[in-house]
């Protein structure tokens, strides 16, 4: 009995925890797209130039023309933002999503399924980023 007592004060401290990250502000931002491996040929032309990012928690959403692609991610990010993450399409496909470093917007390089393919999410319009003083 006491045992049960003890999951249930562990539980009521882990579980709003646990949905607390679900709450964090979701993270939007233009891109545009750049084919950076494989050839057009073989990946075609981009029939969108700008589209949106969204990072909410474990889900990268990107959204065009009405129509949205969800992709959920299948493995943590580094503590810099930063990494190489396979995630499933809706087909539950694996496709292969690497962020650079930051909180905020940044490229992503996307390689979809089954595809020699690589596409640059570039970030358009980011804020600048302070320059180091040289002097």
């Amino acid at each position: 009995m006491r045992a049960t007592w003890m999951f249930a004060a562990m539980a009521a401290v882990a579980f709003p925890a646990l949905a607390e990250s679900d709450k964090a502000p979701p993270t939007r931002w233009q891109v545009m797209s750049m084919l950076e491996g494989g050839s057009s040929h073989t990946c075609g032309d981009t029939m969108v130039d700008k589209f949106s990012v969204e990072l909410r928690g474990d889900v990268l959403r990107f959204q065009a023309a009405g129509s949205s692609n969800d992709l959920k991610l299948l493995g943590p990010l580094n503590a810099d933002g930063s990494g190489k993450v396979h995630a499933l399409n809706r087909k539950n496909r694996e496709v292969i999503l690497d962020f650079a470093a930051g909180e905020g917007p940044r490229t992503i390089r996307y390689t979809p399924p089954y595809s020699v393919c690589v596409w640059s999410l570039i970030p358009v319009n980011a804020p600048a980023k302070p320059v180091a003083n040289r002097n």
